[in-house]
């Protein structure tokens, strides 16, 4: 699905690109031919983004809690690993998505400001994806020091193996 959404974002990019290339005149980006693509493209990013990190988010999860039901935990603080990096991409894809949205509505309703909001969007993909990095490197540091995981036996809830380092 996300594929296929990606596919049209491609192809009302390339819509775009055709049109303003036979413009005749200094047209703006707000013009009557290219508020369909236009409105697309906005519509299509802002949905793209948020299946594409609910569905990473999910399957992220949904390994946490089978690490869970297997009786593999993280020790140390009360969240998982696993927890702490849905947070981040949660974080970082609302960033953007909302960024995205107001764009959309700007786009949408015609307003002049879309030219600054744009610009802003521009540098919000790379804050999003810099506090990925940023937040990843801090939480591999915190790993790195103090890394601990139990095994524990579903049938009798006996712990059957424990394993820790400090690095």
């Amino acid at each position: 699905m996300s594929l296929l959404l990606w596919a049209c974002s491609v192809a009302s990019t390339l819509w775009i690109i055709a049109t303003e290339a036979n413009f005749r005149s200094q047209a703006l980006v707000y013009t009557k031919e290219l508020i369909i693509p236009g409105t697309l493209l906005w519509c299509l990013t802002v949905v793209v983004n948020i299946l594409t990190t609910g569905l990473l988010v999910w399957r992220i999860w949904s390994v946490d809690r089978s690490n869970k039901r297997h009786g593999i935990q993280d020790s140390g603080s009360g969240q998982s690993t696993l927890t702490r990096v849905i947070r981040i991409i949660v974080e970082s894809g609302l960033i953007y998505t909302v960024s995205a949205f107001i764009s959309f509505v700007t786009y949408v309703t015609g307003n002049n400001t879309i030219y600054i909001i744009t610009g802003v969007d521009i540098q919000t993909v790379g804050i999003a994806f810099n506090l990925i990095i940023i937040r990843a490197s801090h939480l591999s540091k915190q790993q790195s020091s103090v890394s601990a995981f139990t095994l524990t036996d579903m049938d009798t809830g006996q712990t059957r193996f424990t394993a820790s380092s400090v690095n």
